[in-house]
């Protein structure tokens, strides 16, 4: 690597650290809510009791019955 370019990386990664910290944590904190949401969802569904199925209604019947 040359080294003109290690060194203006070094300085980015040694005094650019309070521009990344921040962002690293919002990115960081967002991407583990949106796991942790996921998993909650996936969790509370899987005990969830199957809803019970209606019968099927005829759709012409259905409108006929609202317009009334």
């Amino acid at each position: 690597m040359d080294p003109v370019v290690f060194t203006i990386g070094y300085f980015v990664v040694v005094y650019g650290w309070p521009i990344y910290l921040p962002v690293l944590v919002l990115v960081a904190g967002s991407a583990t809510g949106a796991v942790v949401v996921a998993i909650v969802g996936a969790i509370r569904s899987g005990f969830r009791r199957p809803e019970p199925v209606e019968e099927d209604v005829d759709v012409a019947e259905f409108f006929e019955d609202e317009a009334r």
